[in-house]
């Protein structure tokens, strides 16, 4: 599954011009945000020289909350299989990274993603020198086994005979029980392969926690020095047991207390770069508070704030951080920000945004299966484009809808 931030969808459709494309990615939104960052102490009068405490605390809150949002974005790029976009975040990561405990965390990072680049390299390597009609057992799970047929290694994966019909499987979007298979067969045995093994099933997205940290415990009983690895998995551990969504009627005292808190900021949120500062500064606080309940409060907050500003991609690096604490449908609240955010779209820049950001999401709901989502963000996409009176926004929407639903015009 691609990320709702990826350009999945978009690399593969025309874009309108080089400059467009390049601040649609990641990196060219967080330069935005620097210039935007430095324009606003330029016009504050606040010099480099003098360190005016405000300036250094507005430069903090964004360094503290691109930070947290790559590291997110990192983590959700491994777990899709998408390593190239993970090490652009992680080099994001490693810029913004300043204490001791954020340093660790990006190296723990860059070697689980070289662990993994190691493991698909070692993995298609294998399948390579398999030869045709070559049988690989797959376990689908305790009880059930069953025997595909290797037929050919191509571009990006493999043709497997299952059930009497070829199939393609790509190593990005294929079943985890059949990269396992193809992987023991190609994974030597011995404790560094067990640590390359373990990484695959500590991030991917349908991995096993709980087998990667035998393998990984076993490896370090031989004396290999992989502790480092292991807050890892307690990050996951904790991630699957999320509660859920305290009730709204909680949600809106603490948020009540927010407005209170921050009632000047609030009293000035009345334009778009306004409510953009308010909602980063917001998401930079939110990870500097010990109260559950309030975390997620500041987190709504700062995604509604963001998407009034038609700062699409902060609002779904807020969505993003709810999801780290709380059982959210990821999905189903990009997809209501975005309609919400599509509503007060008026310029040619908001209706593009939107309809690159829904074209993402409908890939991201493909690759969960969750079809019905993915026509909704198709919709909407369509929708925006129309309404841009952009024909080129359009022809990207409808590529999309066929690539992605299979339609035609």
């Amino acid at each position: 599954m691609r990320s709702f931030w990826s350009d999945g969808v978009t690399e593969r459709c025309r874009t309108g011009g080089n400059l467009a494309k390049f601040f649609s990615g990641p990196v060219g939104w967080l330069l935005l945000g620097a210039a935007w960052g430095w324009g606003i102490l330029a016009a504050e009068g606040w010099v480099l020289g003098g360190r005016d405490p405000a300036a250094v605390w507005a430069e903090e809150s964004r360094r503290s909350a691109s930070f947290r949002t790559a590291v997110t974005d990192a983590r959700r790029e491994m777990s899709k299989r998408e390593l190239d976009r993970a090490g652009q975040a992680l080099r994001l990561a490693r810029e913004n990274a300043r204490s001791d405990e954020e340093i660790q965390e990006v190296e723990r990072l860059e070697a689980l993603l070289e662990y993994l680049r190691q493991f698909w390299q070692l993995t298609a390597k294998g399948a390579q020198e398999l030869q045709a009609g070559q049988e690989i057992e797959v376990e689908l799970n305790r009880m059930k086994k069953i025997k595909v047929a290797f037929v050919e290694a191509v571009a990006g994966g493999v043709t497997l005979r299952v059930e009497g019909v070829n199939r393609l499987y790509l190593w990005k979007t294929m079943p985890t029980e059949i990269v396992l298979a193809l992987a023991k067969r190609s994974l030597a045995k011995n404790n560094v392969s067990k640590v390359v093994l373990g990484a695959f099933l500590a991030m991917d997205e349908k991995g096993d926690r709980a087998q990667a940290r035998k393998l990984w415990e076993e490896a370090m009983q031989a004396g290999l020095d992989i502790g480092s690895l292991l807050p890892e998995l307690e990050a996951a551990e904790a991630a699957a047991k999320k509660p859920p969504l305290p009730k709204e009627d909680q949600l809106q005292e603490a948020a009540k207390e927010i407005k209170e808190a921050y009632a000047r900021s609030y009293a000035r949120a009345t334009t778009p770069a306004a409510q953009e500062e308010l909602a980063r500064k917001l998401l930079a606080d939110a990870q500097k508070t010990d109260d559950p309940l309030k975390r997620l409060a500041m987190l709504r907050e700062a995604r509604d704030l963001a998407a009034s500003a038609t700062e699409l991609r902060m609002a779904a690096s807020a969505i993003e951080q709810m999801a780290e604490h709380y059982q959210v449908d990821v999905i189903q609240m990009k997809l209501q920000m975005l309609k919400k955010a599509a509503e007060g779209a008026r310029s040619p820049y908001q209706y593009r945004d939107v309809v690159l950001l829904s074209l993402n999401l409908a890939d991201e709901a493909v690759r969960n299966r969750r079809q019905a989502d993915a026509q909704a963000a198709i919709a909407l996409a369509k929708e925006a484009a129309r309404n841009s009176k952009s024909r080129t926004l359009m022809t990207q929407a409808i590529a999309a809808e066929e690539k992605l639903l299979g339609k035609k015009k």
